[in-house]
């Protein structure tokens, strides 16, 4: 994975996890957009920092 301040992403298709980050944003500002080298698939996540909201 090429950046390490991201925990562990995983592909949701094949469950590699050698995968690069294509972009910070995806199809909204609350999710990246991730390649995976494994099965050439481009998917998304959800930022997510751990916190509540409110916290």
């Amino acid at each position: 994975m090429s950046d390490s301040e991201d925990p562990t992403v995983e592909c949701p298709h094949c469950g590699s996890a050698d995968v690069d980050k294509e972009s910070a944003f995806g199809s909204e500002i609350s999710k990246t957009q991730y390649y995976c080298n494994g099965c050439h698939t481009v998917f998304e996540r959800i930022k997510y920092d751990g916190k509540q909201p409110g916290e």
